[in-house]
């Protein structure tokens, strides 16, 4: 979109805007083909300059709320980005993140992005989000 920095990608209001057309063109084709699976990859990365772990998120969200059980995302080589995204789903799924509670987290990935030096990585934020939300406390604050 004209006159958006790549910083902007990260606003809840482009998120949200990015979840809807995700989720608008996944459920039309899902009622369209009947299908269980849908095999996506870098939407918007390109030209548009969008995160590419953003945008696999933002998919990944689409993809559950319009019905998919399973998605294929392909990374086009970049194998780094697979692990990690098969690593998050994972941690996803053990921990019983649903999609309301993903969407609510990347509320804080706006702010995160802003002080983290570069290179930010929202999956790596995200692993590590979930991983102290998980993570059992004793009375003295500290992990076990």
């Amino acid at each position: 979109e004209p006159g958006l920095t790549s910083g902007d990608q990260y606003h809840m209001d482009c998120i949200a805007r990015e979840m809807g057309k995700a989720h608008g063109g996944l459920k039309a084709a899902r009622d369209l083909q009947k299908r269980s699976v849908v095999a996506t990859g870098h939407w918007g990365c390109g030209a548009f300059k969008g995160d590419r772990e953003l945008k696999a998120i933002i998919q990944l969200m689409a993809a559950s709320e319009a019905g998919y059980e399973s998605i294929d995302y392909f990374t086009f080589g970049d194998e780094p980005l697979a692990d990690q995204l098969q690593r998050v789903h994972k941690l996803f799924r053990n921990a019983d993140i649903r999609v309301g509670r993903l969407y609510n987290m990347l509320t804080e990935v706006y702010f995160a992005q802003n002080v983290e030096d570069p290179p930010f990585s929202v999956l790596q934020y995200l692993h590590e989000y979930v991983q102290g939300w998980a993570c059992p406390v004793n009375t003295k604050g500290q992990s076990m």
